[in-house]
Parts: structure tokens; sequence; C-alpha cells
């Protein structure tokens, strides 16, 4: 084990030669099986972690490790990962968003022939943080048989699709703007969190709200209107509810 900024400066090949059978390990992985809606199966990723252990949401703040999640298809179209409502931690390492306990990321694979059987093949390496972090990696395959109804888990992932966060055209965000190193966004209605993506090289803190507006930090900004014309996709947590919108900052 090591500490989290350490990690972040190992290469990939080195991260996945670390064991995933170690004694008291504080994680567990397994691919899941689901069922058929028409259209597409369904798996996902379920991590579960011990007590006081955290793992990371695709934007993972400054001290976390976003996850990487590789997938191969046979008689597959197409698929998608979908990456729940994470939370907000801080401490001595830092600000991170990602998740404590337990995660499922739903994936839903198209197949291309629906009379056929379709293989799902999933690879990944994520970290998972306490004071300190390990890198971890899971692999496993999943065969769905379109003669069968069999879908163990479909209750976990629908569960966990439940909280992936909706796109909402309407709000509740009605305008961005920026002044120098601050994103500042109007909002019609209050909410409880909001984690910003845009250009990989800037970083966005935690919210302050006041009457309405709420006010975001930004640091790794080369000049102080570069934010301006950008389109910027947020993922918002109004009082549990998982909306996102994408914005464009005037």
């Amino acid at each position: 084990m090591m500490k989290r900024r350490s990690l972040l400066q190992l290469p990939f090949a080195l991260a996945l030669a670390a064991s995933t059978h170690a004694a008291n390990q504080p994680w567990s992985a397994r691919l899941l099986k689901g069922g058929f809606d028409g259209k597409h199966y369904w798996t996902g990723l379920a991590i579960t972690l011990a007590s006081q252990w955290k793992t990371y949401w695709r934007v993972p703040g400054g001290g976390g490790i976003a996850p990487q999640i590789d997938v191969t298809i046979e008689n597959g179209a197409e698929h998608k990962i979908y990456f729940p409502l994470p939370s907000r931690f801080e401490d001595e390492a830092g600000m991170t968003i990602g998740y404590k306990d337990e995660v499922v990321f739903p994936i839903s694979v198209q197949p291309t022939d629906v009379a056929r059987s379709l293989k799902v093949s999933l690879k990944s390496f994520f970290g998972v943080c306490e004071v300190v972090c390990i890198p971890a990696q899971f692999e496993n395959e999943v065969l769905f048989d379109p003669a069968s109804s069999s879908a163990p888990d479909q209750q976990l992932i629908s569960r966990w699709q439940s909280k992936v966060p909706v796109l909402s055209k309407a709000g509740p965000i009605i305008k961005a703007s920026a002044d120098q190193e601050v994103l500042i966004l109007e909002v019609l209605e209050p909410v409880t969190d909001i984690f910003v993506e845009g250009n990989a090289l800037h970083y966005f803190g935690k919210p302050s709200a006041t009457s309405g507006i709420i006010r975001i930090p930004v640091s790794g900004l080369k000049a102080s209107d570069e934010l301006k014309g950008t389109q910027l996709r947020l993922t918002i947590n109004k009082t549990g509810t998982a909306l996102e919108q994408i914005v464009t900052v005037l």
C-alpha cells in the first residue's frame, strides 16, 4: 500500500501488476448479470468496499483516481457505461469525488443479432483509498443466452440505474457565467451539490451558494476569460435527485 499521490504517479502497467487476492483486501468486485429490455442486455461492475474506504467517480477530484473500465463484446453493436451520482469527500489529502460502501456502474449492451448469444468481457482498474491508496484490478466475463430469462442481478442493477443522472433541459441552472477564476451559476431552486466537467486541465472546487447564486472556484486556467464560450457538463444533486445539464458559459 502507498500514499495516494504516489499511486497517481504509477504507470498503468505497474498498477495492473498488483495482486487482487491479497489477504484482508478492502474491496471486492463482480460482474453482474441483468436482463434484456427488448433492445439492450444489462450488466454492471459492482464494487464493495470495507468501512471508510472509497473509490472514485469519472472526475475524481484533486486526489482521486478515475476508474478505467474496458468492455469488449462478442455479438455486440454498442455499449454504454453509466456513472451513478457521486458524493464529495474531504480529508487530509484534499477533496475527492466518488463512492463509499458500494457502487454499481451499470452497463447496457446492444446485441448485433438478438437470436444469438452475447458475451461481455470486462477489464477494469480503479483506486481504493482510506488513509492510503491501493491499485485494484478486476476482470471477468458474462454470457447472455437469448433462450434463457435468467437475470439474477437485475434488481441490483435497476437500483443503481435509478441513481444515474437524468438529462434536464429546463434547469435547475438557468445561467452560467465566469468572473476571473470563479464559475457563477444562477439556479431556479436549491441544489445540494454540483460536479463540473470541462477541460481536463481545469479543476472545479467545492460550490458555495448565496441567494440563488452558486460560485465554484476554478484552478488551472491559463487566462481569466478562458471559460467564456465553453460548454460544461454539470452533474447535479438536487436533494437526492440526480440530474445532468449542459451549459454554455457566457
